[in-house]
This record gives C-alpha cells, sequence and structure tokens, in this order.
C-alpha cells in the first residue's frame, strides 16, 4: 500500500524531496504486480465497477468510506465510490450550497435537504482563495451575497468519528468551513450496514437523518470501489521545465508520466490549449511558458514519478501578483485591457488581471456567462446582475456545436434549454471600442454570439474582458467596516474587490 499524501503541494521542493524519500522506501517494499510498461495501460485501474451485491458484502464485514455525488438538485446519487481503508481517518467531508446562516446559532443551512451543519468557536473559516478569515468575515460575506440573490458554496469539514455515525444522526460540527463554488454535491463519510438499505436493483443509503437514492437499475447512479493500489491522488499545477517520452517535468522538479490509454489530456478547442506532449516542447521551444495542471498517482514502478490521471496544458504567461495601490497607478496611466473572473454567482471579484500590453489592442471584448432570459427582439440576459447583451441582424450565431446557426434557431435552442430549466453558457464578442467605455454604460452589441456546452468551471467561470481606465475604479480609503477594498464598474455593473478577506486577487500578466 502506498503511503498517503492527497493534497501534495507540489510548489514546495524541499517537501517533494523528502516525499521521494519516504516512497522510495515504500516502494521497495510494494508488489509488482502493477508495474508498468511505457503503453501498458491494462493493468492500471483506478477505480472499477461494483454490484451492489459486493458493496452490501463489505459492509456485512467492515465500516468503509464513501463518498457520495449528488444530482443537481434532490437526493438521488449520481455516482457512490467506496474508496480506499486509509480515507477513513481523514476527515469527512460536506460539499452544497449554503441557503442561510445563523451566527448566533452557529448554525449553517445547506441544499441537502435544508441539513444545518454547526460551528463554534473552535471552527476556522477560509476564503475562496485557501485562507483563513475570521467568522464575522465569513459570516458577512455569506449573508451578502445570499441578500442579493446569489449562490455560494461551502465544504465543511469534521474529524472522523471513531465509528460511523447513526445513520438518522443529523449532527455535523464543522471543524473547517471553507468557501467554495458551487459546484458538486457531495458527501465523503464512513458508514456501515445500518446506513445502507437494498430494493435490487436500487437501493437507499442514510446519512445524517437524509436518504440518498441509488437509482442503479436505470443507470443514473454508478457504483465505484476505488482501487486500493492507486488511492492516492496527487494535484501537481507548475510550468513545463522539460519533456520526454511520454514523460514531462515541472520546473518544482516532479516528474509525470503519460499512459497512453490512460491518461486524459484535456485537449478542448482554444488557441492557448495543448493536446500534446510534441505541442508542449514546441511550445517551449520557441520560448513560451507552458503551466501543466492536473493529478496523478505514484508510479508504483517507479517512486519518483507520477503517473498522470489527467493533465490540461496551456500557454500561459507568468503572471506577477500587485497591490490594490498599484493597479491605480497602473490604470492612472491609461487604458488598459482587464479579465474580470467573478466568484460563483456573485458580483465579487475572483481575480482581476491586467493583461499584456498586446492584449489591450486585442480587436474584441468578451462576456463570458450563464443565460437567464432571451427576447427575440434583440436581447440575452445573463447572470451578472441582470446585465444584458443585445443582438441584431449582423450579429453572428453559433451553436453548441461550434456550426453557425440563424438568429430564429439560436433563440429556439435557447428557449428550449430555459425551459428544460437549464442556464445555456454564453460567450459574446464585439469589436473594442476606440476608448474605454463610461463605467455606467450598460450598452454591449454583440457581433458574435456562441453557445457553450464546457462545464469544466476551473477555468471556464464568469468572466468580463474589456478595456478600463481610472474611471472604472474606485477605492475605499478607508476601508468601510465589513465593505470592499475597492470596486470596478463596467457595463453598468458594479463589482466588489475584496483583497482584505483574500476573496480577490489582482495581477499583471507576464
Amino acid at each position: 500500500m502506498l503511503a498517503t499524501m492527497k493534497n501534495f503541494n507540489t510548489t514546495s521542493k524541499p517537501l517533494w524531496l523528502v516525499f521521494i524519500a519516504v516512497f522510495a522506501v515504500t516502494a521497495t517494499n510494494c508488489s509488482n504486480e502493477n508495474a508498468l510498461g511505457p503503453n501498458d495501460a491494462n493493468q492500471l485501474r483506478f477505480s472499477e465497477p461494483i454490484a451492489l451485491g459486493d458493496l452490501n458484502g463489505q459492509l456485512a464485514e467492515t465500516p468503509v468510506r464513501a463518498e457520495i455525488k449528488l444530482l443537481d438538485d434532490g437526493l438521488v446519487a449520481r455516482e457512490v465510490e467506496i474508496e480506499s481503508p486509509d480515507e477513513m481517518f481523514r476527515d469527512e467531508k460536506l460539499e452544497f450550497a449554503i441557503l442561510s446562516v445563523d451566527d448566533a446559532a452557529g448554525t449553517l443551512v445547506v441544499d441537502f435537504a435544508d441539513l444545518s451543519i454547526q460551528f463554534d468557536g473552535s471552527t476556522t473559516f477560509e476564503g475562496f482563495d485557501g485562507k483563513n478569515i475570521t467568522r464575522a468575515e465569513f459570516i458577512a460575506f455569506v449573508l451578502r451575497e445570499l441578500g442579493d440573490g446569489r449562490r455560494v458554496g461551502v465544504e465543511a469539514k469534521r474529524p472522523a468519528p471513531v465509528e460511523p455515525q447513526a445513520p438518522d444522526d443529523a449532527t455535523f460540527l464543522a471543524a473547517k468551513l471553507e468557501l467554495e463554488d458551487v459546484d458538486d454535491r457531495k458527501v465523503e463519510m464512513n458508514i456501515d450496514s445500518d446506513n445502507l438499505t437494498i430494493n435490487d436493483p436500487d437501493a437507499v443509503i442514510q446519512v445524517l437523518g437524509r436518504q440518498v437514492e441509488l437509482r442503479l437499475g436505470d443507470g443514473t447512479t454508478k457504483l465505484e470501489q476505488e482501487d486500493d493500489d492507486f488511492d492516492d491522488e496527487i494535484k501537481f499545477k507548475d510550468f513545463v521545465a522539460s519533456t520526454g517520452d511520454n514523460i514531462f517535468t515541472l520546473r518544482n522538479g516532479t516528474i509525470v508520466r503519460i499512459v497512453d490509454g490512460v491518461t486524459q489530456i484535456d485537449e478542448r478547442d482554444d488557441k492557448h490549449r495543448l493536446g500534446s506532449l510534441a505541442e508542449v516542447q514546441q511550445a517551449i521551444d520557441a520560448g513560451l511558458s507552458v503551466r501543466a495542471k492536473g493529478e496523478g498517482i505514484i508510479d508504483p514502478d517507479n517512486a519518483g514519478t507520477l503517473i498522470a490521471i489527467e493533465v490540461r496544458f496551456k500557454i500561459k504567461r507568468e503572471d506577477k501578483q500587485i497591490s490594490l495601490q498599484e493597479l491605480a497607478l497602473l490604470l492612472g496611466g491609461g487604458s488598459v485591457r482587464a479579465e474580470i473572473e467573478l466568484l460563483d454567482g456573485g458580483l465579487v471579484v475572483r481575480e482581476l488581471e491586467i493583461e499584456s500590453e498586446d492584449d489591450d489592442e486585442k480587436d474584441e471584448e468578451e462576456i463570458e456567462a450563464n443565460i437567464v432570459a432571451i427576447d427575440a427582439g434583440g436581447s440575452i440576459t445573463v447572470d451578472i446582475d441582470g446585465l444584458t447583451i443585445n443582438f441584431d441582424e449582423n450579429t453572428k450565431f453559433e451553436g453548441f456545436d461550434g456550426k453557425d446557426i440563424t438568429l430564429t434557431g439560436f433563440v429556439a435552442l435557447v428557449e428550449g434549454e430555459i425551459a428544460a430549466g437549464k442556464t445555456p453558457r454564453v460567450e459574446a464578442k464585439r469589436p473594442r471600442p476606440v476608448a474605454p467605455q463610461a463605467p455606467d454604460d450598460g450598452t454591449f452589441l454583440a457581433t458574435e454570439i456562441e453557445l457553450d456546452d464546457d462545464n469544466d468551471k476551473s477555468d471556464d467561470e464568469r468572466e468580463i474582458e474589456i478595456n478600463v481606465s481610472a474611471a472604472n475604479l474606485i477605492v475605499n480609503d478607508p476601508r468601510p467596516t465589513d465593505g470592499p477594498d475597492a470596486t470596478i464598474q463596467v457595463l453598468g455593473v458594479t463589482f466588489e474587490i475584496r483583497i482584505t478577506e483574500g476573496l480577490t486577487k489582482i495581477e499583471v500578466e507576464g
């Protein structure tokens, strides 16, 4: 069994050297039954489907750690994975959207059938960037987001109990609460035979007093077992230093191997996205920087190497983080191109990046968001404070497949998506104006509107790329109590910059 280092920090080289040393010893005691040749994908299985009877048999003998991912709403599981025994000693976790918070009572209600998560004086709090914030800052942010009708997610953690919690016990006292994007609805808890009720071919897992349906008969729910030999996914993120034969090395010394037929390389249609190691090397040879981001497991045949489960290669300039005062000075010197990425559901800036000088001269400004309403007469409303994107007879439309469609076809497609309860993602473009648009001017006439069905939230957040100047920025000095450090107004919408709480990062593209 390989040792456990789940969220390995590849930014620390000394830690990596210790890590290699530990695994070098461990590897000598491991069986070679999973040793892999360069292209031997058949021996590598990160998880495998199991039958309901297999799970029932395991639970009759011993508790297990279950990761239960739910559908977007309700109490139906889309995936249940039985994790390796090591996981039972790690923190139990909940990831859901927050519905309400009561500071006095110390409760947080989430969209898991209105479950109340408790917190107290020993609970720690984190912002979106992983930095600690105070309880008061956490509560103030959540109340403000909910008060403005925006969604915000949370990951709640607690130490795993000695024995699995009784199925009808809804108590969950969080040791840590972390702000998160609203993405997966997920429970990671230890369970035993008391939690499972079988109605073959379906079943119910009861946790925290909630009965989660396993719809195996119609394929809605996938039931899997994590492979004990490949249970330690390690995240990596750094620039690529070099490449070799199915190998790339990160600048911090991490070596990552790609296994044909196993490693998933994200090669979406993006001019900055690369689909192979050959393309990565070509970019490096051309003097460009390529960042690799993904996760992998320790190669059982070579403890100093990761095998990539999935990886994304992207040409990216190396950014420099700057202060709010430095941002104000930059804007005072003239107009610049800003990419404003928002936190999920709200009007708080997650990242404000001032792009390079050549980007300032780009032909098009862009909005990426989700459509909440459409008017065939010439407007789309998106989930950025009701921002309206206009279109006319000169606007070009593209469907989800990237192919041109008519205005009539576009409207019908969007209306159908909305009627089905969906919020289709859209990218709208227009030529940049000669000078930055007035901050309170909400006009955006699109020359091109594209529908996008990509659900990768890590890179595709709601964002606006637009030229701005000093007129768009207001710095609050002194900062008001519980207020933002500054605001930036574009297209008639005011966005909050919250650096003090660790929610906003400001960078200049390299």
